[in-house]
């Protein structure tokens, strides 16, 4: 690392050690609801991408897992934690 690099590097730190610390209650904070069916209960669930081994050079295929959100409730599933998924509904057997 450059001796310019690692002074950019002390210099971040030293701005965020000066910044206030944020107190957050989660009692205080309202919870989410399913924009679908209301209610607040929800699952984690991963979606399994493929990266084809032609797209990152290796001898083999690349899994990639993205965690999503799962209502208990109805089955309506948010990607992040706001955007829905590609099929807004997962079936679990």
């Amino acid at each position: 690392m450059s001796g310019k690099r690692a002074k950019e590097i002390r210099r971040i730190g030293q701005i965020n050690n000066k910044m206030p610390k944020v107190q957050i209650n989660l009692n205080d904070c309202p919870l989410y609801k399913c924009p679908k069916c209301e209610k607040e209960v929800f699952d984690r669930v991963e979606m399994i991408k493929v990266v084809s081994r032609l797209l990152t050079g290796q001898s083999f295929n690349t899994y990639v897992a993205k965690e999503m959100y799962r209502c208990v409730d109805c089955g309506y599933v948010l990607c992040s934690g706001s955007e829905p998924a590609p099929s807004a509904r997962l079936s679990v057997k």
